[in-house]
């Protein structure tokens, strides 16, 4: 080990002591990064997947919306949800609107539907988005049941 300046002035017994003292030292730091390291070795085994989007959104549904008494509607089978006056955005066009996004991605990196139909429904959709945000739940849900991501008859097999 390297000899100090200070260790000509020192006694013996007092740098017998400063060894200890950074040995004990040395110690403490091992047992801080230890410690670091076990915990993030228990954290990264407690991460958990991703829940799906319907559980995701199980929580706004129940606390901003209460189901309507005509709650089925006929023709695209949704529920209508009247949203309290709070809230901004509706659970239910999330919801579908997470859904469609998701099927216009899937479809344009398909190349299965023409990029006009693609497009369309890409505008359709932020209209439905801005009538949602104004709080008209069912003219919003009536605009994404317009939206229609079929191909087209000739290339559909039946």
């Amino acid at each position: 080990m390297r000899r100090l300046p200070i260790d000509e002035i020192l006694t013996p017994e007092d740098l017998q002591t400063a060894r200890r003292f950074r040995r004990k030292i040395a110690m403490v730091y091992c047992c801080i990064a230890l410690g670091l390291l076990l915990e993030i070795l228990i954290r990264g085994a407690a991460v958990s997947p991703q829940p799906d989007v319907a559980a995701a959104i199980a929580p706004a549904v129940a606390a901003t919306a209460t189901i309507a008494p005509s709650a089925v509607d006929s023709q695209s089978s949704r529920t209508q949800v009247a949203i309290s006056p709070g809230s901004s955005f509706s659970p239910l066009c999330a919801a579908i609107d997470l859904q469609l996004v998701t099927s216009i991605e899937a479809h344009g990196e398909a190349e299965d539907i023409a990029s006009e139909q693609l497009a369309k429904a890409t505008f359709t959709l932020l209209e439905a988005r801005r009538v949602c945000r104004e709080g008209r739940v069912t003219d919003a849900v009536a605009l994404y049941d317009r939206i229609d991501l079929r191909p087209p008859r000739a290339a559909r097999t039946n």
